[in-house]
Order: C-alpha cells, then sequence, then structure tokens
C-alpha cells in the first residue's frame, strides 16, 4: 500500500468511527433518556470525541500525505479541541481502571445485572478503542496538529508575549480538560447528582480534578514537548528546501512586498518541510490570483464603479 492508499484509510475509517459515534449517541439517548445519558462522563467525552473528529474531517481536502487536510481550518480544531479530547480519553480509560481496582459499586451492578463478557465488549467498546483511535490520529496528523499549536503559539506571543504562550500551553494540558469536567459537575449539581452518587465511589469529586491535572501533564504535557523537539530536530536538520527558499529570498530580485514578506515569516513560524511546503503553495496561490485581479482592473474599461465576481484570496498571518 503506498503512502496515499493508508491516507484514504485512515481517512474513511475515522469518519465510519465518528459516524458510529453519534449513532450510538442518539440510541443511547433515545434508550436511556437524555437525562440518564448526560450523567456519565464517558458520554460526555465519547460524543466530544465524535464531535471533533467530524469537524476535522469535514476539511479534508485532498488525499495526500503531509497535506491531507485544509491547513486553514483543521489546524484550529487540533490548535483548541484536539489536546482536551486526548487528555480526557486518557482520564477515562484510568478512571475505568480505578474504579476497578476500587470496586466501585456502579461496576459491581454492571456484572450482576449483564452478562460479563458484554461487559467486557462495552468496556473495550466505550473506554480502550478510543483511545486506540486518537493515538493513530495524533501519528498521522502529527503535522496538522504542529501547524495548528505552533501558529496559535506564534500568535498569542504577537498578541501577548511569553505570557499568551503560557497561558494557552496550559489550557492544552490542564485548562481544556478542567473546563470540561466542571462542566459535567456543574450539570450533575442542576440534576441534584453527584459523580459519588452516580459511580457509587467513595473517591470525592476533587480526586477526579487532581486525577485529571496530573494525566493531563503527563499525556497531552509530555506530546506536546516531544512534538516541539521532533520538529525542532528535523528544522535544524537543514533540509535543501529551506536552502533553496532562503537563497531565493537573497537572488531573487522581483521577490518583493506582500511575497517576500509571507515567505520570511513562513520560514520564521518553525513548520516541518511538508507543512511549509503546503503553506508556500497556499503563497503562489494567493499571489496568482491577486495578479490575475490586478490584470482584469486594468482590462475592464472604467466606466463607474468597477466590480468583479473574483476575489483575492485573503490569508491572515
Amino acid at each position: 500500500m503506498t503512502l496515499c492508499t493508508y491516507a484514504v484509510a485512515v481517512y474513511i475509517g475515522l469518519l465510519l468511527w465518528a459516524l458510529l459515534i453519534n449513532v450510538t449517541v442518539i440510541v443511547k439517548m433515545a434508550e436511556f433518556t437524555v437525562g440518564s445519558f448526560v450523567s456519565h462522563f464517558t458520554n460526555w467525552n465519547y460524543w466530544y470525541a465524535g464531535i471533533v473528529y467530524l469537524l476535522l474531517l469535514s476539511f479534508i481536502r485532498e488525499h495526500k500525505p503531509g497535506r491531507c487536510v485544509s491547513v486553514h481550518m483543521a489546524g484550529c480544531v487540533m490548535a483548541w479541541a484536539f489536546f482536551p479530547l486526548y487528555t480526557l480519553t486518557w482520564f477515562v480509560f484510568w478512571a475505568v481502571t480505578v474504579m476497578l481496582a476500587e470496586d466501585s459499586e456502579f461496576i459491581t451492578n454492571l456484572f450482576a445485572v449483564m452478562d460479563p463478557g458484554l461487559v467486557m465488549i462495552g468496556d473495550a467498546y466505550f473506554h480502550f478503542i478510543p483511545l486506540l483511535v486518537i493515538i493513530i490520529v495524533i501519528v498521522f496528523f502529527r503535522d496538522t496538529i504542529y501547524f495548528g499549536t505552533n501558529r496559535q503559539c506564534v500568535s498569542c506571543f504577537n498578541q501577548c508575549g511569553t505570557t499568551g504562550v503560557v497561558f494557552y500551553a496550559l489550557y492544552l494540558i490542564v485548562g481544556g480538560p478542567l473546563l470540561f469536567m466542571i462542566s459535567y459537575y456543574i450539570v450533575l449539581a442542576i440534576m441534584g447528582k453527584s459523580p459519588e452518587s452516580v459511580y457509587g465511589t467513595e473517591l470525592h469529586s476533587l480526586f477526579g480534578l487532581f486525577m485529571l491535572c496530573v494525566i493531563g501533564l503527563a499525556t497531552s504535557g509530555s506530546y506536546l514537548l516531544v512534538l516541539d523537539q521532533c520538529h525542532h530536530v528535523r528544522k535544524k536538520s537543514n533540509h535543501p528546501f529551506y536552502d533553496e527558499a532562503r537563497a531565493m529570498l537573497k537572488t531573487d530580485d522581483e521577490l518583493f512586498g506582500d511575497k517576500r514578506y509571507m515567505v520570511e515569516s513562513l520560514l520564521d513560524q518553525h513548520l516541518d518541510v511538508a507543512a511549509t511546503k503546503a503553506m508556500m503553495d497556499i503563497v503562489e496561490e494567493t499571489l496568482d490570483n491577486r495578479a490575475e485581479f490586478a490584470a482584469q482592473q486594468r482590462q475592464t474599461p472604467q466606466i463607474g464603479k468597477l466590480t468583479s465576481s473574483k476575489k483575492p484570496i485573503q490569508y491572515q498571518w
């Protein structure tokens, strides 16, 4: 199988999984009522995963390795929604493990009223498979994840300096997941319930928040460090593509104005080769559209207000 075939296979598999998640959510709500559905944190995380994956797949543009998604909107999804999902998925996996070790009332009742084999199948479907899927996603979409988070870090630094980057990193690692779990606690309180009563555990709700922070540091925090280090090493490897781009800046006298600014900004963003090439294509497309639009303006008779149905692509750096 070629890399392009793998890209198509991952796209189809992730799409089927996202659709299956949303169908399962509808079925569970219809069978157990909405109140029962929202009482369990696993359902929250499960549905959140389905929404994130559908958003990501909705921006698929082409099935090519390293360029299988639109770098704009898919990068935004990865920059704001993916890392909280990554932490929450690991949290659900370990929370179930803790409840099994604690022999909580919820787990005991499940084994009492259902076949143990069916319980284990449900555990794999709702807790283990989501973890396996998200690991596949971080491997296959690693360049998109880096592009989205790096681009947001650059934006935060330009607006708020180092403080902005620190707060953004804290949001990815613990802030986003904590907001998600606190929202779950608030909904339970409105319904007159608590995590202790729902799951029949003696562990306090605050222990869940503490456990979430530890897992966020161990999973999303370590992955961010590894991701940044891997791309930093690849950037320092002096890939010929970067040498050619920098040589073009020094020798091409026609490279001026917007194009020079775009290329310089692109090289300063510390992207990997695949993402940089994808963005260079967008730069070329943007400038070609501007040139064509300008040519249309020169050729159109200046009678009244000049109008054109074609507008140049606008890209926010």
